[in-house]
């Protein structure tokens, strides 16, 4: 959770609005961040997974089932989750980036690790399958 305050107050300060991507029991993404321009049109989307590490790298968890959380296959099951939900908000998250990939957006994928003084780094653990998604 420490990882996700850090990530929050960077993005935050870069002009990103926090969408909401959580499904219950604290899965899915631990963020989806969009940043529009002054026609308020989206330039940018990124999924954002938050650590904290003691040995200030981090490590991102394994599924049996659907691979590495950050992978193109973990992505899309928590996009269709998502879509499933009977929650608008997360619906609607689903949906937005969908209708960005349809249009030719490049979703980016970023990976923040806080170390255990504090540091929040974002680039010390590279996303499987590249930087963008799908």
């Amino acid at each position: 959770m420490a990882g996700e305050w850090a990530s929050i107050k960077a993005l935050v300060r870069a002009g990103y609005n926090k969408l909401k991507s959580k499904l219950p029991g604290n899965k899915g993404i631990d963020g989806v961040w969009i940043k529009r321009n002054e026609r308020n049109e989206i330039i940018d989307i990124l999924i954002v997974e938050s650590k904290a590490a003691a040995d200030g790298v981090g490590s991102l968890g394994k599924t049996k089932h659907i691979g590495d959380q950050m992978s193109t296959t973990w992505i899309s099951d928590r996009l269709k989750k998502m879509a499933a939900s009977d929650d608008p908000d997360l619906k609607y998250t689903a949906e937005l980036i969908e209708a960005f990939i349809a249009s030719g957006g490049k979703v980016r994928k970023k990976i923040n690790v806080l170390d255990p003084f504090g540091r929040n780094r974002w680039n010390v653990l590279p996303p499987p399958d590249g930087g963008t998604y799908p």
